[in-house]
């Protein structure tokens, strides 16, 4: 088994501990917020970091009156652009060394901003800069690929979002137990249409987009595939004139508001010829599924992030890839 397979089966402890040791923590830094009246979040985070903090977006701008959006490292490190000292800057990094990101918080700190890291690593350099930390809590990471680091930062960031829309998270407790149906036949079943196509899309909407940009990134890394996401609403624009019979689409579908998009779409890359492979809870025409249990709207995301982290790891195992190393990849990327 490798390194990945066994960090991937390990959150199903390590989990339970991110969620319990945050519950407090969430709390104070929400009084913070609230009595700061600050309302504009902009966050700092590369590669599989800021896949996972596409869900902390989605989630609380669509349940209350904050805003999210991103900053582009260059434009400080670079273009020496200034920061607005009335935004709340959060910084996310599983080790927390990245030197772009750690500039760009001291330079967020500096302006005056109040300033927040997330990251596993308790004297990263992140860590020491922030006013605030949260913790992921699931221990060391010995894998090239992001697993357990990348879903306790989407665990965190969900429990941030609703705690500062005044909605319950208890539910996330839960989250271990999404484990439980998951079977390894239907999984193996599944890779088994992933090992030809050299080019790949991955196409979903909404809270999954993170999970989609995810996936490629998995597969990229770890399986050498040529993997591209788009939301579907996007796909739309321009790239749907490639779809032919030589197209091969992986779709997620979504179980929320944005789910009939996704499935309009499947419907359209059919008639069209191309190769539609499905992920969804519902039955689904298609060239190729994996049927999945259905969950409530706040833990699906995590359970079809479980899904795509089981299906690269065994993907990579039948490509004969060791997914511990991949190729041209350190565990710790460093750019300003």
């Amino acid at each position: 088994m490798s390194i990945m397979l066994e960090e991937i089966l390990s959150q199903k402890k390590c989990l339970k501990n991110t969620f319990s040791s945050n519950v407090k923590e969430i709390e104070k830094l929400k009084k913070i917020i609230k009595k700061k009246n600050l309302k504009h979040f902009e966050i700092i985070a590369r590669g599989s970091s800021r896949n996972a903090t596409e869900i902390f977006k989605y989630e609380l701008e669509s349940k209350s009156d904050f805003r999210v959006s991103y900053v582009y490292p260059s434009t400080v490190t670079k273009y020496k652009g200034k920061l607005n000292p009335s935004s709340i800057y959060l910084a996310v990094s599983q080790g927390g060394k990245g030197e772009d990101l750690k500039l760009v918080l001291e330079a967020a700190k500096k302006s005056g901003a109040y300033t927040v890291a997330i990251t596993n690593e308790e004297n990263s350099p992140l860590s020491k800069i922030a006013d605030f930390n949260l913790y992921l809590k699931v221990g060391k990471e010995n894998s090239m690929a992001a697993t357990k680091t990348f879903t306790s930062e989407m665990l965190v960031l969900e429990m941030l979002a609703l705690a500062l829309s005044n909605e319950d998270y208890s539910s996330l407790e839960k989250i271990t137990e999404l484990f439980l149906p998951i079977k390894n036949k239907e999984i193996l079943s599944f890779v088994d249409a992933l090992k030809k196509p050299k080019n790949l899309f991955v196409l979903t909407r909404g809270k999954l987009l993170g999970v989609g940009k995810e996936v490629c990134c998995k597969l990229q890394e770890t399986c050498f595939k040529n993997a591209n996401c788009f939301a579907s609403s996007d796909f739309m624009h321009g790239p749907f004139a490639l779809v032919d019979k030589t197209f091969i689409g992986l779709f997620l579908v979504p179980n929320d508001d944005t789910k009939d998009d996704v499935l309009n779409l499947i419907k359209k890359v059919n008639e069209n010829n191309g190769k539609t492979l499905v992920i969804s809870s519902e039955k689904v025409q298609c060239f190729k599924q994996l049927k999945i249990k259905n969950t409530d709207n706040i833990l699906y995301p995590f359970l079809m992030t479980f899904i795509i982290q089981l299906l690269s790891a065994n993907l990579s195992k039948c490509l004969k890839i060791d997914a511990d190393k991949s190729r041209n990849l350190n565990k710790y990327t460093k750019t300003i």
